[in-house]
């Protein structure tokens, strides 16, 4: 307890000094940050029109089944990009028309990825509405908690799991607009490997995963037997050897029985 008394008190002048020229610093590489993050911001069509975006969601649904079935991924039924919402008629607002574009834009991006992947089906696709979307606009730390607007594939498989509540992106927005969806897909090891590659080294949009969780089709390892292992390739000059190693062998029976007469 002495020795404690005896140190000296700190915070002091000194250190908190040191500590806004760090959070100063900080402040400024975030900055640098924000705008080399926008030097590849697409433009935001603020003069799009309901009717045109109306239009142009209409035609990029259609294009994107098409593609899925060209390649054999399976989509949600009825799937909207996560804005089924509007499908069924709700209205657009002044504000949102040029995000949501950019939202239908990278989730088509997203499904184009999945699908030169080889993934079997995207079951499930849900995004978060943002503020501009709603009269009402939640305040900004309870951005976390926006509501859904989700697309769910009609697959008896069901998940085991609860849905995340937090928003792994919290605080992302001081550094640029953020826009999150969270899907559920199915597919094989390579498929999976190739598809996260994909969003990795996407030059047309800016995806990153945050959260993955990887369920196994099978809880329960394979049985020995069940599962064929790889044959190895045949070796031509192995069997040459093999086959001269059994001619010597011959050779050595032979001489054995000959001297034994």
């Amino acid at each position: 307890m002495d020795s404690l008394q005896a140190r000296k008190i700190f915070p002091d002048e000194s250190n908190l000094e040191k500590k806004r020229g760090r959070v100063t610093a900080y402040v400024g590489a975030v900055d640098k940050l924000k705008a080399k993050v926008l030097e590849g911001q697409s433009a935001l069509k603020e003069d799009l029109t309901e009717q045109d975006f109306r239009q142009f969601m209409n035609q990029e649904s259609e294009s994107i089944v098409a593609l899925a079935a060209k390649n054999k991924l399976i989509l949600p039924e009825n799937f909207a990009f996560g804005l089924d919402a509007y499908k069924q008629g709700k209205p657009f607002l002044k504000g949102a028309i040029g995000r949501l574009e950019w939202q239908l834009n990278a989730a088509k991006q997203f499904i184009k990825i999945a699908a030169d992947s080889g993934i079997d089906s995207i079951d499930e696709f849900n995004r978060d509405e943002f503020q501009e979307e709603n009269k009402a606009v939640e305040p900004k730390e309870e951005k976390s908690s926006s509501r859904r607007s989700s697309s769910r594939g009609n697959s008896s498989r069901t998940s085991k799991r609860d849905k995340p509540s937090d928003n792994p992106m919290a605080g992302a927005d001081q550094v640029m607009e953020t826009y999150r969806v969270t899907t559920e897909i199915t597919g094989s090891y390579e498929s999976l490997t190739a598809f996260l590659n994909g969003l990795a080294s996407d030059k047309k949009s800016f995806l990153w995963v945050r959260k993955i969780r990887i369920e196994n089709e099978k809880q329960e390892s394979p049985r020995i037997g069940e599962i064929p292992l790889p044959v190895p390739p045949k070796d031509d000059n192995a069997d040459a050897a093999a086959a001269d190693a059994d001619a010597d062998a011959d050779d050595v029976a032979a001489a054995a029985d000959g001297g034994g007469w």
